[in-house]
């Protein structure tokens, strides 16, 4: 069962963070009776638009309870019919540096993955400057993403066949405008066609 806890920015430490989401609460809750510390996830507002955050918990490597904990916020906002914020969430970065990990984080992960994958509503990520060929993979499994970065030119050497990509820059704090910009733009697509098309840009960069 998760509960809901009213939550402010403690360990939420990623830059432009606290300056993006009006208001937070922090759902959590695993069957098992563990909670992780890789990710802060819940119910989040940017103004009056609700969507569902999963955020980096920081240094923190996500453990099973994390990837459990994601896959249910994941179905929390199917339900709902929320759209998905992921924030600085590098899935497939970290699922690799995972696989040597037990089969129980190996098995959440893939579940989560699957999950997110599924969704029939806008999953939107932002993510901090990575290299293209790190950053495509991660875009790829989402319908949209704000890179933040001050190199402009990052954005010519990623493939055309990725989803629609925006960049806001350093500490100018404008990722609201853009993250909803992209949420709007996407919304306008029907579910059925947003799970079909993650699954063709996946399909495309692992050619």
């Amino acid at each position: 069962m998760l509960q809901e806890i009213d939550r402010y920015w403690d360990g939420m430490h990623s830059e432009g963070l606290d300056c993006t989401i009006t208001k937070f609460i922090e759902l959590y809750g695993d069957r098992t009776g563990q909670k992780g510390d890789g990710v802060h996830g819940g119910a989040a507002w940017i103004g009056g638009e609700k969507f569902v955050l999963l955020a980096s918990g920081g240094e923190n490597a996500p453990d099973a309870a994390d990837w459990r904990r994601m896959s249910r916020l994941a179905a929390l906002a199917q339900h709902l019919r929320r759209p998905v914020l992921l924030w600085d969430m590098p899935l497939q970065v970290v699922a690799t540096a995972l696989q040597k990990q037990p089969l129980v984080i190996n098995e959440a992960i893939q579940d989560c993955k699957l999950a997110l994958l599924r969704m029939r509503v806008p999953v939107i990520s932002v993510f901090k400057e990575r290299f293209p060929v790190v950053l495509a993979p991660e875009i790829a499994m989402v319908d949209g993403a704000v890179i933040v970065s001050d190199h402009p030119e990052l954005l010519a050497s990623i493939s055309e066949d990725l989803p629609p990509i925006t960049m806001a820059r350093n500490g100018k704090h404008n990722l609201a405008q853009e993250i909803l910009g992209l949420f709007e733009g996407v919304s306008k697509i029907g579910g059925v066609d947003l799970e079909r098309r993650r699954v063709e840009q996946i399909r495309k960069i692992t050619m």
